[in-house]
């Protein structure tokens, strides 16, 4: 089956092979936006969104449903029963295409964008996991908690239960020990605050991240012209009272240390939904402590661009593996 520009997600998500994956492949924490759900993939650009990418992500998808079982729960159901908001958290698995041994790479888990109140797995993380596959990645799309009011740390349980999962079967999956975070805008913010020792890895007991690949994030509420337009984004992620001063307790530039995991950036001059400043002050901070990254900032290649396909930034997701590989 083959996925055109002429489809719509609702119809995208009537595919029969997709039926265990349909509710991840754009999941809204809330009611969702059925405009976007009924509008073909060809005038969404209009949104800013990397169709063209994504359509490549999506007949991955596709593929992958053909070979039986992609959709994994994270949680048990004795921890559902308990806090039902769990019951969506799921990881998408994305096998390797190149045919060579998975485990002699990091596996990769992959946080999509949606302000917190979606996850936007079909124009960043469906796409981004099928070049990874065609490098010899092992990946898995992480749909996490959203559209829930005082939001965090709910997605950092949700990542920490992730890789207790995974690392608990390793065996089954055939995965390395080391593993890659990539995250877009909301999953980026989501990785900065994970690289910290307080409110990420260490805090749940779990290893450090080989690298971590944070693309077009949002990693502070302190800077005002971060909050104009984005203040509904961080309100939704701590609460409207006090907004700027319970974002600080999630905020990487405030909370560096030596062992932040070594990062790979990737953000747009022109984004113009998170100031490109951001990915800026990261790096710097990062480089101040010595750990090694990169700032991958692009001319032309606004908020949404996903693998950067017919963007400046094509090609990022190479030059980001790349750099983990060196490490």
């Amino acid at each position: 089956m083959k996925i055109s520009e002429k489809m719509t997600i609702a119809q995208f998500r009537q595919c029969p092979q997709l039926a265990e994956v349909e509710k991840h492949i754009f999941y809204w924490g809330m009611e969702p936006n059925l405009q976007l759900e009924d509008t073909p993939f060809e005038q969404l650009r209009a949104n800013g969104w990397n169709i063209t990418g994504a359509l490549k992500g999506l007949n991955r998808l596709v593929q992958q449903a053909e070979k039986g079982r992609c959709r994994y729960s994270v949680y048990s159901e004795q921890e559902v029963a308990a806090e039902p908001d769990k019951k969506d958290v799921s990881l998408i698995y994305f096998s390797n295409t190149v045919g060579v041994p998975s485990d002699e790479k990091p596996f990769v888990i992959i946080c999509s964008g949606g302000g917190y109140t979606a996850v936007c797995n079909f124009t960043e993380g469906f796409p981004t996991a099928a070049r990874l596959n065609e490098l010899g990645y092992e990946v898995f799309c992480l749909t996490y908690r959203v559209g829930i009011y005082q939001l965090y740390p709910r997605p950092l349980e949700d990542m920490a239960a992730a890789l207790r999962f995974l690392l608990s079967d390793r065996e089954s999956f055939h995965l390395n020990k080391e593993y890659i975070l990539c995250g877009f805008s909301a999953g980026g913010t989501l990785l900065g605050a994970w690289g910290t020792l307080t409110q990420g890895y260490a805090a749940y007991g779990l290893p450090r991240p080989k690298a971590m690949i944070p693309v077009y994030g949002l990693f502070s509420g302190d800077i005002p012209e971060y909050c104009e337009g984005l203040y509904d984004c961080l309100a939704v992620m701590t609460g409207k009272e006090d907004t700027i001063v319970q974002t600080r307790q999630y905020n990487p530039m405030l909370l560096m240390h030596s062992d932040y995991p070594p990062c790979y950036l990737v953000c747009g001059k022109n984004d113009g939904t998170v100031n490109p400043a951001n990915s800026e002050q990261l790096f710097a901070a990062l480089r101040k402590q010595g750990i090694p990254a990169v700032l991958d900032e692009t001319e032309q290649a606004d908020h949404g661009f996903g693998d950067g396909t017919g963007t400046t930034a094509a090609g990022w997701i190479d030059r980001a593996a790349a750099f983990a590989e060196k490490l």
